[in-house]
């Protein structure tokens, strides 16, 4: 079975190191799937948008309504998208 977050906090002999893991990801989340995402994130195969997510979303609504696109946030669509039919 793969080590937890927690568990391998908890191996931690740094308080604050202890802490930042706990709180950044969730307790039962299994290590083996974080030791990934940093070989990944080393190795440049995968990233995350610099400033956050929102300038890239804005760019993206930005050109697609160059391109004559509408949206509406927070509207209703007339549809119930729970229900399967």
């Amino acid at each position: 079975m793969s080590m937890s977050i927690a568990d391998f906090a908890q191996k931690c002999t740094d308080p604050l190191l202890r802490e930042a893991f706990l709180e950044i990801w969730p307790p039962e989340f299994a290590l083996f799937f974080l030791t990934f995402t940093f070989a990944y994130l080393h190795k440049k195969n995968a990233g995350y948008p610099l400033g956050g997510s929102l300038p890239m979303i804005q760019a993206v609504e930005q050109r697609y309504r160059a391109l004559g696109g509408r949206h509406r946030i927070w509207g209703k669509s007339g549809k119930d998208f729970r229900r399967r039919r």
